[in-house]
């Protein structure tokens, strides 16, 4: 799953940017959990694509930074301490917190999610903005993107109003689940999403 979302945030990214990888500084905000993972992911592939890559890590990391490679630049942030423009790039991706996180922001992530808003970088989030409700849709205080790549299917809350105001663009990545596993757990998705290509844009009204 954290290779296919990570896979899903570099494709996004090429397509939002509209410029090729290899002429991009790309700075990556990872956290815990599988979101966090997909966000190492990227990197990795966004290294192999010819990009400069930083990484921002705000949490203990969860694979070893071997698993990127020693061409990244890693960034461990503490809580408060502040983040200077050395660091500043072309894109963010927001790697940080996924679907089970809710609002406010805590630690050296809300320390990243500060100086991001102050960047004029442009964000690009995985799965959802980190510290947006996928529920609720309630985004008080979270990351505000400029695109939103959901994996899988997209979130219950991205419907609301409110959460529209946080998502920016919406992707939708392909997993690789199969319709029927889908069918299998009671879930309404409709077949053949992915038929042109494995990134797929949402419009909601």
């Amino acid at each position: 799953m954290a290779e296919g979302a990570g896979r899903g945030l570099v494709n996004a990214t090429r397509d939002f940017i509209a410029r090729p990888l290899n002429e991009l500084h790309v700075v990556v905000g990872v956290g815990p959990g599988g979101n966090g993972n997909g966000g190492w992911k990227a990197a990795r592939m966004l290294l192999s694509a010819g990009a400069q890559v930083t990484v921002l890590r705000t949490t203990a990391p969860s694979l070893p930074q071997s698993a990127v490679s020693d061409g990244t630049t890693v960034v461990g942030v503490d809580a408060g301490e502040p983040l200077t423009d050395v660091y500043r790039g072309d894109v963010f991706l927001d790697a940080m917190l996924g679907f089970d996180a809710a609002p406010p922001l805590r630690g050296a992530i809300k320390t990243v999610a500060e100086w991001v808003a102050q960047s004029g970088m442009p964000i690009v989030a995985l799965d959802q903005p980190s510290g947006l409700n996928g529920d609720t849709g309630e985004h008080d205080g979270s990351v505000i993107a400029d695109a939103t790549v959901s994996v899988g299917l997209p979130k219950h809350g991205f419907k609301t109003d409110q959460a529209k105001a946080a998502l920016g663009l919406v992707y939708l990545a392909d997993l690789g689940i199969p319709h029927h596993m889908w069918a299998n757990a009671e879930v309404a998705s409709p077949g053949g999403l992915f038929a042109e290509g494995p990134l797929v844009r949402i419009d909601y009204p």
